[in-house]
């Protein structure tokens, strides 16, 4: 009857950060208990995460779903905490964050690597087709100028280098870490080249300041980030 539980949402397909052991495996709902890791869920941030709260004494309800949904479910203070997480101005105003942080992410936009030859920067593909994963963050230069490109929101990193492949798209803004890795796990290494990186942003733990118990789940995250790295875990 004492037993501390915590609410955490993140999402499926984001490798190496948190990725679901089996590739066709979607949304889920699994209760991890102290001492225990998930029977679905893999990746360097949930397991940061998952040792953090485990240190602390709490049994994980763990959420995983596409991007969009877990992001409004935490806002809407549903679940009490969210990872990982990119900072922007307008998502501070609606959520507290932690103070450590999980994983460091740089912007860079794809483009197959036969397209584009006279194109260098990013100001030659103003106008054309660019792909999104739906509700990412990618940065300050992004929100600036999107305005020039036509944008199309994606639900999958697989998906979107699929068509980029068909000429559906004519680039793919992704991070840099977690496209490479899919390109490499889909055997496409070579098939795409990179365009200047846009910006680089950090990822955290966060909690909705409409949730009634989500700063105190937040602030036991960190507390038990500081212990695990104390006894020589590595987090990053």
């Amino acid at each position: 009857m004492n037993t501390k539980r915590v609410s955490a949402a993140t999402l499926y397909g984001y490798p190496p950060f948190t990725y679901t052991k089996n590739n066709n495996t979607k949304s889920f709902r699994e209760t991890i208990l102290v001492g225990q890791d998930s029977k679905k869920l893999k990746g360097t941030s949930w397991q940061c995460f998952r040792q953090a709260m485990q240190q602390q004494g709490y049994v994980i309800e763990l959420i995983v779903t596409n991007w969009s949904r877990a992001y409004q479910e935490v806002q809407k203070g549903e679940i009490e905490l969210l990872f990982p997480t990119a900072l922007n101005s307008n998502r501070l105003r609606i959520f507290h964050y932690s103070a450590n942080v999980l994983n460091r992410i740089r912007y860079v936009i794809y483009t197959r690597y036969n397209a584009f030859l006279d194109k260098h920067s990013i100001a030659d593909l103003k106008g054309l087709t660019i792909g999104v994963m739906r509700g990412f963050e990618y940065g300050e230069f992004w929100r600036k100028n999107k305005h020039q490109f036509e944008v199309y929101p994606l639900d999958h990193i697989e998906r979107g280098l699929l068509m980029l492949d068909k000429a559906h798209l004519d680039g793919f803004l992704g991070y840099e870490v977690n496209w490479d890795l899919t390109i490499m796990k889909m055997g496409k290494l070579g098939h795409y080249r990179k365009l200047k990186h846009l910006g680089e942003n950090n990822e955290f733990v966060v909690s909705s300041k409409k949730s009634k118990t989500g700063l105190e789940k937040l602030k036991a995250f960190d507390e038990g980030f500081q212990q695990i790295e104390a006894l020589g875990i590595p987090c990053h």
